[in-house]
């Protein structure tokens, strides 16, 4: 497909964006953002479990560190797709 796209252009075509484009990206973005939020949730799951065992301390809790700051990098980018996808 990209080929075809490649020759289109050398032939002095004009872009071709819309369509089929949209929905692939659409559906690309917020598949990868899903499927870090799944996997978020999924370490959340783990870390609590691990809290609740007492598998953290006052001096050991850099797996709770991470998680949140992971947690936080997954919001930051839901608020980005959300304003190029709905709002842009």
């Amino acid at each position: 497909m990209a080929d075809r796209y490649a020759a289109h252009g050398r032939q002095g075509g004009e872009a071709v964006l819309g369509g089929p484009l949209y929905g692939a990206t659409f559906y690309t973005m917020t598949g990868f953002h899903g499927t870090h939020v799944s996997i978020g949730v999924f370490c959340m799951i783990f870390t609590t479990i691990k809290a609740f065992r007492g598998g953290y301390s006052a001096a050991n809790y850099g797996g709770v560190e991470i998680m949140g700051l992971y947690w936080h990098f997954v919001d930051l980018v839901w608020i980005i797709l959300f304003t190029i996808v709905y709002l842009i």
